[in-house]
Formats: structure tokens, C-alpha cells, sequence
């Protein structure tokens, strides 16, 4: 049991064990994750003058065909795997996607980006998604250096404590007449990436009306 514990934690180098098993990512490991996410949408910004498309169920603009991570996959070293999917480059913001069937492209589906992947036992999924609505991704377009937002402290991305498939775009979904989402892989807190590129561990005894100023800026 001893040796398995190890194994474990040796291919994954990610992972808290218990005595069961695998149970979920490192704190600080996901912080890297975050962090490396968090710069990729900044390049990507910097690249086509604004944030790359994403959306959510019950978002007031048309879903694109793609989740965010798979748009910045040039920037996270993934460009062979992009180009194999979209061989004349990134759409620019705005235009939407060429398809609303590119998320179940079997070539990237069936590519673990372990940057994304946040369940080893499933290497399709992932709870690094972005909140729409009222924060960063409610200035549909706006380039990161025009968004009159707190940057140090307003979410960019964020640990979900529902995972999804990381090429589709169903992100998170925030109004302010309604519950919080679910945050965290950890029962006492989860990370987050600010728009500065900073993570944060934010504890899930925090205050409800701070975590909506972190969410909206506001």
C-alpha cells in the first residue's frame, strides 16, 4: 500500500493521497496551473487586442464553438495541436468560431494537456473555467489594458468545483440576483488568477459580498 501511495504521487506529482487514494490537486500545483492559464490569456490578449471569446449557459452573447482554453493553446505550448485543428490561426476575437462543433474534434479530445487536467482519472476534464458575467468577461471584446477593473483584484480564472471538458465552452455564470457559483477542488477554500496575473487562495469562509466585488471588480 505504502509502495502504491508512492507510485501515485510520482506519475501524477500533483496529486494529495490519502488512504484511499488520489483525491485531488496540490494547492500550490494548481496555483502553477493558474498561474501559467493566467499568462497564456494575457499573451493572447496582448496578441489579438482583446479576450479570447468564451460564454456560458444562459449568456446574452452567442456561444462559440470553443472554450478559451483551447484558444490560447498556442500560448501554453500547445501550437501543433492548434494548428492540427485550425491550420489558418486564431480567429480574432469577436469574429466567432468557425464551427460550433470544434470542441468535439476528436484530435483535441483525445490530447491530454495536463496544464488543464484536473482529474487524473479523466484527462478531458477540467475545473479551470472563467466566470461570465459582471467581472472580465462581461467587456465582451475590450482588451485587458482599456477594462476600467481593479486588476489585483478582480478573478480572471478560477478552480470550479464542477468540472467540464476542456475544449467546450461552458464556463461559469455569474448574476447578481442569484447564488454564487461553486467554487474549489479543497472543502476550505479554492484559487483563483487575478486579472494582474497574481493567484490568490481564497478561503470559503470568506464573505459573500467579497467574493462578488472579486467576481464583478465592483
Amino acid at each position: 500500500m505504502i509502495m502504491r501511495k508512492y507510485l501515485l504521487f510520482s506519475l501524477f506529482g500533483l496529486l494529495v493521497v490519502s488512504g484511499c487514494g488520489p483525491q485531488r490537486l496540490s494547492k500550490s500545483y494548481s496555483e502553477d496551473n493558474l498561474k501559467q492559464i493566467g499568462l497564456a490569456i494575457m499573451n493572447y490578449d496582448a496578441v489579438y487586442d482583446g479576450l479570447p471569446e468564451t460564454g456560458g449557459t444562459g449568456s446574452k452573447f452567442p456561444t462559440p464553438g470553443y472554450s478559451f482554453r483551447v484558444a490560447i493553446l498556442p500560448f501554453v505550448e500547445q501550437e501543433n495541436l492548434y494548428k492540427s485543428v485550425f491550420p489558418g490561426g486564431t480567429p480574432r476575437p469577436g469574429t466567432g468560431a468557425p464551427s460550433k462543433d470544434v470542441w468535439n474534434n476528436p484530435k483535441l479530445l483525445g490530447h491530454n494537456v495536463k496544464l488543464y487536467n484536473t482529474d487524473p482519472t479523466d484527462p478531458t476534464k477540467t475545473n479551470y473555467r472563467v466566470i461570465w458575467g459582471g467581472g472580465v468577461f462581461d467587456e465582451k471584446g475590450i482588451p485587458v489594458p482599456r477594462m476600467n477593473l481593479p486588476r489585483t483584484n478582480v478573478i480572471l480564472v478560477v478552480e470550479a468545483a464542477e468540472s467540464v471538458v476542456w475544449t467546450k465552452p461552458d464556463e461559469l455564470v455569474y448574476r447578481a440576483d442569484q447564488p454564487l457559483p461553486k467554487f474549489g477542488l479543497d472543502v476550505v477554500g479554492f484559487n483563483a488568477v487575478m486579472l494582474d496575473g497574481s493567484t490568490r487562495w481564497i478561503p470559503n469562509d470568506t464573505p459573500e459580498a467579497e467574493i462578488r466585488k472579486l467576481i464583478t471588480g465592483k
